[in-house]
């Protein structure tokens, strides 16, 4: 019947999505990321009463929860057992509604990208990274370059000079970054201060004498950045410009995370 080609689905969907989940359609979209973190998500898989429907659920995020198709009640008992209910397990439920068995997941934020330096090249990687959904902030210390910029709407534009980065960006919060100034001192500047950031993939334009040039003035902080400082950044996949550019380096980017979400995933299943 038709509920039982719902609860068909359902369990379908979630065997092939898995129990961490970087994107789900329609979910993520209504999730609020800007403080960068995960969102929790349940979702009836299977009801034993009509009164519960088969795909209902309940996001829930630090500014509030978010209903889809629950009730009051039901969204009331499923919220009182996220404490004790473990990513990716599943657990019966008894609710004024009836019971029903519900899937506990997480949402996870989209990427955060931090570009240094607002030139022209930038636009192109910024909005590349916006059609992904990446969380991006550009920093630049030149007034005229952020303002000048045409960048994706949620995008984040500071400017400040190029020594105080730490004092605008919380680099705790930022995955991928990229230096892209062009001004030799202010990327000098800029990779100092991601040296002592946990940043694990950082990239930088320019050829690599420029780059061999910067970490030799960096001394300490140079060695630092080992394995981490990507430089010429991006994947060699032909092309010139700023465009093939801009998809080189997301390409790399996305790489670099691909990996750290397999190395991550692998850590889980052996615990």
């Amino acid at each position: 019947d038709h509920r039982a080609l719902q609860r068909l689905l359902c369990k379908l969907v979630f065997l092939f999505a898995g129990s961490e989940i970087t994107i789900l359609s329609g979910f993520w979209a209504q999730a609020d990321f800007t403080t960068g973190e995960a969102a929790n998500l349940a979702i009836v898989t299977d009801a034993k009463s009509p009164g519960i429907s088969v795909g209902a659920s309940l996001l829930l995020q630090p500014d509030g929860r978010r209903c889809f198709g629950a009730s009051e009640d039901l969204a009331n008992a499923i919220e009182r057992r996220f404490t004790d209910s473990e990513t990716g397990s599943s657990l019966e439920i008894e609710t004024p509604d009836g019971s029903c068995v519900v899937l506990f997941m997480r949402i996870l934020p989209p990427p955060a990208l931090l570009v240094l330096g607002a030139g022209l090249d930038a636009e192109p990687l910024l909005r590349i990274a916006g059609e992904l959904g990446w969380r991006c902030t550009v920093c630049d210390h030149r007034p005229a370059y952020i303002e000048s910029r045409r960048l994706p709407e949620r995008c984040a534009a500071l400017c400040f000079p190029a020594g105080e980065l730490e004092r605008h960006v919380s680099l705790d919060s930022v995955d991928v970054a990229v230096v892209m100034s062009h001004h030799l001192a202010s990327d000098r500047e800029y990779l100092r201060q991601l040296a002592a950031s946990g940043i694990g993939y950082i990239g930088l334009l320019g050829p690599r004498g420029r780059r061999d040039r910067l970490l030799g003035e960096l001394g300490d902080a140079g060695e630092a950045l080992q394995g981490r400082l990507h430089g010429p950044a991006g994947i060699d996949l032909g092309g010139r410009g700023p465009g093939p550019i801009a998809v080189s380096i997301v390409a790399e980017m996305q790489q670099y995370l691909s990996i750290r979400a397999s190395a991550t995933a692998g850590r889980r299943a052996r615990r």
